[in-house]
Order: structure tokens, then C-alpha cells, then sequence
């Protein structure tokens, strides 16, 4: 195709943190035509509507020198005004299937007559733009492999933006940022996939219901734009000596408890101090600590290595307590010390041997246990923006709690996952939130939607989770915060999330639930590669063929917009995993489309690395060598499958220069 468009954005910067942009623009109509094509991409993620209705989302993961656009036939244009809207959402730094680029739209709609482009609607400035204010951005990562966790607040924006009486009058114009092969976006291509299925699964059950008390006050903090500054990416081995400091005020001397967390991958000192007294602990075990009346001085030590530089702490006493920031800077709640050293030390296939260096001021502040030796460390003090901290994170909330009462689950209880008109009235508990168990049966990877009749203000926790021990115990990951907060306006509403989510059980728990609310339907529309069952296996063994369609669900799962190693917590392109993934592709659905597009994104990390790297295309940079051998492998059984010599003819000089990489090194 013939572009036109530019690309745009609007006064949200290149790099902007956890953005959520509309966007949108009027366009006339005024005959009929043979066919019309929408052309579009973003950075990072885009949802486009035409008149309110929902046409699709993308772009699929590549290259940002490389970057995909998609392409969809348009029908139903009125004879008159139409009004395209897009939602986009630019994560500000870099995933496991994402390299930070900057924010950006750009979008085309050719209307045809005759296979001749006739009319025309491009992206420019004379679109219209506004922050969705629904999206509360002082939100977490769901690991550090993925994006953030959403927190919806219903009654913030405009619930009816996409739609063509909209007016958007009083939105800014978008800002052009350039034409096709602006930086960073190289080149443009179509994607070579087709877009991914939307299967409406509903849950199996609801299990239990409970009355739980989460923990009163948490924080979760991000470190990282403090610790390493500009730095976008999202490599392990962050390595780093600090303290984060914060004055807890109290009123009375009481009695409470500290959590301190990590990262489940975090080779941290679990270290904290309260007014010189030093406590060691770990993830899931807490403190029981003693405050005094007044000032009360909390250290906590983040030296160590880390995957995601974030220190989280909860605190549990009678009543909520107050912090603020050492030396009342900024209006901050938390000073950070440091860093005193700081490193990434990147997995690119070679040897890192340099020792940390004990640096003599972080050792000196160790010692620290009152606020007048904090005077001497001064110019080492910075403010954490309040923006870093969140205190949303529904996973903490769905860790940290009290069991009140277990209740009686009576059928009407089952009525929110059957897909009818009935409900299930859930009414407010005496000493805590409801809190229900759900089960889908099986591993679903998709998007939540949910409709729901309730108060303003009412909150909707979803905290997501793959597996339950035998006792009863939720299998609860530290380092995957897969959750979802959605905040009630007034009367029935339907939301559906905007990320894909992977998980079996569900638990959602009504907080601020003061009145009677209602749930009509909670289920998850499954993404996933669109293939036929061709493969089929049948024998006289139950446990055989039971084994048989488990596997070819997991494969199923596991094909999105490429080859993923897990539906939840990485969701990544890892090439050896891949490897293994695709054969048994070829026997289940003999498909081959998916394959190709993996192989070739991953021949394209040669020119950012030693050798292929072991999942593309990543924000952290990562080399096993036997990984990249199986890529040489798969390009081999891919053509044994498929006899496809054109696709080795444009993969030939990464593989040959695999090998020659392999003979330097």
C-alpha cells in the first residue's frame, strides 16, 4: 500500500509512563464504495472503534526498526459522518516482548472504487486527542516481564468517546510527529499473521465465598526511575546499594506489623531498621514491630540484584498511620539514599566477573538509627515521586488479609458465571468484603469482561492466579502481580480489560460495598492464533487421550501474536521454548504461518546481539547459546515440515552469520 498518513501523538512526551491517549476524527462519507481498508499502528498498543464498535487491537510484537501494522475491511460506514476513535496505550519502558520506542499513532483509511483509492482519511493534526483520566497511571507491573496492571476508574471519563455524537469540541489537536521511516520506526511492514481470535469462555464454578479484612496500608514502590535514571529497559541483573527512608508518625505507642517484599527473583537483604532496632525477614512472613508516639524512623535497605527493582511494604496497626519523607522533601512519603553503585550487568553470552565494590557511604549507613545521622547523608537523599508509588496493588491486598467467616455458597451465588440473564445479588458483610473463589477449569489466557449493576465508588479487585495446593493454599507468586481494579459509577456497566491476562482461578473481591450490587456475567474472552484441529489422536487408553487434549491446549494457549512460554507470567517469545512448541504445533493443527513469524523475528536479533537471543523481541537483553543452536534447528524442521526454501533464502545470512559468530566466540 501507498502511505500517506503521519504519525502522531499528543503533549504526553516520547516516553511517558503507563499513557492511556484517545484519539479521534470525524470523516464524511458520501457514496458508496466497493471496499474500505483500515491501516493502522501504535506504540505500544492500540484499540480502534468505528462509531462505537469495537474493530480490533494490535500492533502484534516486533522490532521497532521493523515495526507491524494491521490492516482490516471496514463495512457498516454510515452515508454521512463517521467518527474512527483509538485508544492507545504506551508503556514508557521496555517488556519481555517490547522495546521501549515512544508514543505514537498512525492510521489510513483507503476507500476504494474500482481498485482506486478515491477518498481518504489520514492521520494529522487536525486529529482530535485528550488523556483517558479513567486510567489511574500510579499503577505496578504485573512482572517485569509484562505491562502494568490496570486500575480502572469508571467515573472519571466520558464512557461514550467512542461514539459518533460524541462532541470533542473541547479536545487538544493531535501533535505530528513525523512521516513513514520516522525515528524509531525504521520501517513499516504488514503483520504477517492474521488477527487473533475472541472466544467467550465463562467460569466452571464459583468455589467459596468469604468475609476477608485485607492489610491496612501498602506500598508498593518503584525504585527503578530512581536507582537507574533513563534507563527504558527491563534487563535482570540490576544491581544496586540504597536505602529507601520514611518517617511513619504515630499518634500513640502501638503495636502492629511490617511486610517487607521483594521480587520473588531478587537477591535482596530483606533488611529494614525502625528506630535503630534491625529486623530480618523475607517474602510472605511478617514483622511484628512497636511504634512510639510521635517520629519514627523506618530504613529499609535495597542493596542487591534485582529483576524488578520494586521494594513493596504493608503495614497493619489499630489505625492508619502517616508517613512523610525525611527533611520534607518534595511532599514526598519516601526518601531514596543512592545510589551508592549501580550496575546492569547484561546476559549477553559473556563472562561478567566484576566483583561489587562495598562502596564506604552505603556501609556508613548501614549504621544510621536516627534522624540526625541521616544529616551527613544528605546529598545522597532523593525524593521517590509519589507518581512511583502505588497503593492500589490488589495483589498485596489479596496476600495480606484475614480470613473472617467462610459463608454458605447457596445457588443464586453461581448465577454470575452462567451465561444467562440472571444475577447474583451480592450484599455487604458485617466486618470485611465479600470475597469469591472462581474457577475456569482449565488455564485461559484473554481479556476479563465483566457487567455489573453497583454504586459509585463501589471497587472490583480481580487477583488472578494458575493453581491451588490440595490444602487449600492459593499458589501465590511474589514476582506475577496479575490483577485487575475496576471502580464502579453509578448504575449497570459492562467493562472488558484492555490487557490479556492468563489464569485458571480468579478470585474477586467488592470493596466499599455498602449497599446491595449485582454481578450478571464474569468471563474471559480468549485470544489466541486462529487454527483448525487438524491434528487428531484417539486410542483405547483414557489417560493417553486425556494427556492428548490437555497438550493441545497448552499449545493453544500458548500461540499468540507468536510462540509464548507460559499464558501468565512471562507471555514471551523464548526461542528454545519455541522450538519444542512448534513440533508439536505441526501434529496438533499443522499449522506453519506462526512459526515463520517467530523464526524470522528472531533471525532479526543478530544485529542487536553476539548471537540470537533467547527471547525476542525483549527489553532485556539475554543470550543462552543453546537457544541459539535450537533456532538453527527449528529453521531446519521448519522447512523439513514445509518445503518452504523461499523463507531459508531470507534467513540465510543471520544463520550464516550465526556460524560465524559461533567459530569467533
Amino acid at each position: 500500500m501507498e502511505w500517506n498518513a503521519n504519525w502522531i501523538w499528543d503533549k504526553s512526551g516520547e516516553h511517558p509512563r503507563n499513557q492511556w491517549s484517545c484519539f479521534r476524527r470525524t470523516f464524511t462519507v458520501s457514496s458508496e464504495y466497493e471496499s474500505v481498508i483500515l491501516s493502522i499502528s501504535a506504540d505500544t498498543k492500540y484499540t480502534v472503534y468505528i462509531n462505537g464498535e469495537w474493530i480490533g487491537s494490535g500492533p502484534v510484537r516486533g522490532w521497532t526498526t521493523e515495526w507491524y501494522y494491521d490492516q482490516y475491511e471496514l463495512s457498516g460506514l454510515k452515508n454521512g459522518d463517521n467518527v474512527i476513535a483509538v485508544l492507545v496505550n504506551h508503556y514508557g519502558i521496555g517488556t519481555m516482548h517490547y522495546i521501549e520506542g515512544r508514543g505514537g499513532l498512525l492510521a489510513q483509511i483507503d476507500l476504494y472504487k474500482k481498485g482506486v483509492v478515491v477518498d481518504q482519511l489520514i492521520t494529522d493534526e487536525n486529529w482530535k486527542t485528550a488523556n483517558h483520566d479513567g486510567f489511574i497511571k500510579e499503577s505496578i507491573k504485573m512482572s517485569n516481564c509484562l505491562s502494568w496492571s490496570e486500575i480502572y476508574h469508571a467515573g472519571l471519563f466520558y464512557d461514550d468517546w467512542e461514539q459518533s455524537e460524541f462532541d470533542d469540541s473541547s479536545w487538544g489537536n493531535a501533535e505530528g510527529i513525523g512521516a513513514i521511516g520516522t525515528d524509531p520506526w525504521k520501517s513499516l511492514i504488514p503483520s504477517d499473521i492474521p488477527h487473533l481470535t475472541n472466544e467467550p469462555v465463562f467460569p466452571k464454578s464459583v468455589l467459596s465465598l468469604k468475609e476477608v479484612k485485607p492489610i491496612s496500608q501498602h506500598f508498593s514502590i518503584d525504585l527503578k526511575p530512581t536507582f537507574f535514571s533513563g534507563d527504558l529497559d527491563c534487563n535482570s541483573g540490576k544491581i544496586m546499594q540504597g536505602f529507601v527512608v520514611t518517617e511513619i508518625h504515630s499518634k500513640d505507642d502501638v503495636e502492629g506489623i511490617i511486610y517487607l517484599t521483594f521480587d520473588a527473583h531478587a537477591d535482596a537483604k530483606w533488611e529494614f531498621k525502625l528506630n535503630g532496632m534491625e529486623y530480618k525477614t523475607q517474602n510472605g512472613k511478617y514483622e511484628t514491630v512497636k511504634l512510639r508516639k510521635g517520629i519514627n524512623l523506618l530504613l529499609g535497605d535495597v542493596g542487591g540484584s534485582f529483576h524488578e527493582p520494586r521494594m513493596n511494604l504493608s503495614f497493619d496497626f489499630p489505625e492508619k498511620i502517616e508517613l512523610k519523607a525525611p527533611f520534607s522533601m518534595n511532599d514526598c512519603q519516601f526518601l531514596a539514599f543512592g545510589p551508592f553503585y549501580s550496575d546492569t550487568r547484561l546476559q549477553i553470552g559473556k563472562a561478567v566477573n566484576k566483583p561489587v565494590p562495598p562502596v564506604k557511604e552505603y556501609l556508613q549507613m548501614k549504621e544510621v538509627s536516627s534522624l540526625p545521622g541521616l544529616e551527613s547523608f544528605k546529598k545522597w537523599a532523593k525524593g521517590i515521586p509519589n507518581e512511583h508509588v502505588c497503593t492500589d496493588n490488589v495483589s498485596f491486598l489479596s496476600f495480606f488479609k484475614k480470613d473472617i467467616k467462610t459463608h454458605s455458597l447457596g445457588f443464586q451465588h453461581q448465577n454470575m458465571v452462567l451465561p444467562n440473564h440472571s444475577f447474583t445479588c451480592v450484599e455487604p458483610m458485617e466486618n470485611g468484603d465479600p470475597e469469591y473463589l472462581i474457577d475456569f477449569g482449565k488455564e485461559y489466557l484473554g481479556h476479563i469482561e465483566f457487567e455489573i449493576e453497583a454504586d459509585k465508588g463501589t471497587i472490583f479487585d480481580f487477583f488472578l492466579f494458575e493453581s491451588i495446593h490440595q490444602d487449600g493454599r492459593i499458589e501465590h507468586t511474589f514476582s506475577l502481580n496479575n490483577s485487575l481494579r475496576y471502580i464502579a459509577k453509578d448504575g449497570r456497566q459492562v467493562f472488558r480489560s484492555f490487557i490479556p491476562r492468563g489464569f485458571r482461578y480468579m478470585l474477586l473481591t467488592i470493596r466499599k460495598c455498602y449497599t446491595p450490587c449485582k454481578i450478571f456475567r464474569v468471563k474471559v474472552d480468549v485470544t489466541t492464533f486462529p487454527t483448525g484441529n487438524v491434528g487428531s489422536f484417539s486410542s483405547s487408553d483414557y489417560l493417553l487421550n486425556q494427556v492428548w487434549e490437555i497438550s493441545k491446549h497448552t499449545i493453544r494457549m500458548c500461540a499468540q501474536d507468536t510462540i509464548i512460554d507460559c499464558p501468565a507470567y512471562e507471555q514471551a517469545l523464548w526461542t528454545g521454548d519455541s522450538y519444542n512448541i512448534s513440533l508439536m504445533n505441526y501434529y496438533a493443527f499443522g499449522n506453519y504461518d506462526l512459526v515463520r513469524s517467530c523464526l524470522r523475528l528472531i533471525a532479526r536479533s543478530v544485529y542487536r546481539s553476539p548471537l540470537p537471543v533467547s527471547h525476542v523481541p525483549s527489553g532485556w537483553q539475554n543470550v543462552l547459546t543453546a537457544w541459539s543452536i535450537l533456532w538453527m534447528m527449528a529453521c531446519r524442521e521448519y522447512y523439513r515440515y514445509t518445503g518452504d526454501i523461499e523463507f531459508i533464502k531470507e534467513v540465510y545470512p543471520e544463520l550464516k552469520l550465526t556460524v560465524q559468530r559461533f567459530k569467533i566466540i
